[in-house]
């Protein structure tokens, strides 16, 4: 025994009868006994455990598995990890976009508490074969979305004049901002970016203004909207009557017209400019009492050309009356 003794160690020779020596193995054999650890991931698209019909296994996740390193398969598991008995802990390494949701284990002598992103305290028994489950949902991702105006033809429009529009987020619609406006958008959602931009503008798209969000993902679109030139001119037709000499008319007792003789002949109002494609024209009039003389001032037989604006006068002044005065000499009169 001495001999035995010295070649290993006291506690490794028995020295008893057959049955104690029979107990001693083994309750020894069962301290040797553990168990096995897996850890399981789940992507929970809205983060509430309530629903199942949008949970899909997480794959190629990184777990510590009771101090061993793992990484989840197609079915989103790791390999069972051996441990002998004693208390362990499963945690899960996050990835970027991601959100801890909750964990849970079981088939453990005592299955641990959880806590963010990790179960602690799993106490493992003779040929226990324990599951922990991680729960993970894709954060949303934020669309900033960025108005651009460009007035290089004398537009008027500004930023909030015009409204964008984007499907699959929230908001869905708002108002133009030079500083952009934040869209949130849930992970994998396909998203796009829209505008009319209305009469005199045309609109353009720069960045990420379509495609499918990633979990906590950002993203910017701007939208341009850029003055068009104009296509047409403008011309204002002025009446003006001078009743100096006893004369009673009134503008409105003319007719003003323009016409190029052609395709466009219309009448039109004192004061009131109108568009006119470019070519040539001439004003003319109708109407009035007589006893009066028209003048033409500016642009009233013309060439116009787009974006040019133009003024016709006509002046209607009141001529004075003229008195005949007739002599009648009768030389057969005494």
């Amino acid at each position: 025994i001495a001999n035995l003794e010295a070649i290993s160690s006291p506690d490794a020779v028995y020295t008893a009868d057959f049955d104690t020596l029979a107990a001693e193995l083994a309750s020894l054999a069962d301290d040797l006994c553990g168990g096995t650890i897996t850890a399981h991931k789940v992507i929970d698209a809205d983060g509430d455990l309530d629903t199942t019909d949008d949970q899909t296994a997480g794959v190629g996740w990184s777990f510590d598995v009771a101090g061993s390193p793992q990484t989840t398969d197609d079915d989103g598991k790791t390999e069972a990890v051996e441990v002998l008995q004693g208390s362990y802990s499963v945690s899960e390494i996050l990835a970027d976009g991601y959100s801890f949701v909750g964990a849970t284990c079981e088939g453990a002598t005592n299955n641990g508490s959880a806590g963010e992103g990790s179960v602690s305290g799993i106490d493992i028994g003779p040929n226990d074969i324990v599951f922990c489950t991680f729960y993970n949902s894709p954060n949303p991702g934020i669309l900033t979305v960025i108005k651009q105006v460009i007035n290089d033809n004398d537009g008027q429009s500004s930023a909030p004049d015009f409204t964008i529009e984007v499907s699959g987020g929230t908001p869905a619609s708002f108002a133009g901002s030079e500083s952009g406006t934040d869209v949130s958008i849930p992970a994998g959602t396909n998203y796009s970016v829209s505008e009319n931009p209305g009469e005199g503008y045309s609109v353009s798209y720069d960045g990420d203004c379509s495609g499918t969000m990633t979990p906590g993902g950002s993203a910017t679109c701007t939208v341009i909207n850029d003055d068009l030139p104009p296509t047409t001119g403008t011309l204002t037709v002025i009446k003006i009557v001078v009743n100096d000499n006893g004369g009673q008319a009134q503008v409105s007792d003319y007719t003003l017209n323009v016409t190029d003789g052609d395709a466009f002949d219309e009448d039109v109002t004192s004061g009131q400019a109108i568009e006119l494609e470019p070519g040539e024209y001439w004003v003319s009039e109708s109407g009035g009492p007589a006893g009066y003389t028209a003048t033409y001032d500016g642009d009233c037989d013309f060439e116009i050309e787009a974006g040019e604006s133009l003024t016709c006068t006509i002046t209607n002044d009141d001529q004075p009356g003229a008195l005949v005065v007739k002599k009648v000499i009768d030389r057969c009169e005494n």
